[in-house]
């Protein structure tokens, strides 16, 4: 069996085990790194929340509180999850850039 067989079946195996390829399916949350840092206290700011509720829909939010960057740099990171399929109105948008960029 060639090498790109091999990938073809094990493709199909993953995708008729549930698996899939790609995208924003359910999986297991992995163990955080012991350098990640800690969620931060809970909160009533806005975008506190969203950031709970949105970006845990696709990947732990552990990725988002081990990350620091300005507003500037959030915002590119949102378009990029938004091309990846996360949907945000403009007011949940500019919430999340604020509470993040603020951090």
């Amino acid at each position: 069996m060639t090498p790109y067989v091999r990938v073809v079946v094990a493709v199909a195996l993953a995708i008729a085990l549930g698996g899939g390829v790609s995208g924003c399916a359910p999986a297991a949350e992995p163990a955080a790194p012991e350098n990640a840092a800690p969620a931060p206290a809970p909160t009533d700011d806005p975008g506190a929340a969203l950031v709970e509720q949105k970006c845990s829909m696709c990947h732990g939010t552990d990725r988002v509180w081990a990350k620091s960057q300005d507003a500037a740099g959030w915002a590119k990171t949102i378009e990029r999850m938004k091309s990846n399929g996360l949907v945000l109105g403009a007011e949940e948008e500019q919430a999340i850039i604020d509470y993040l960029g603020s951090r």
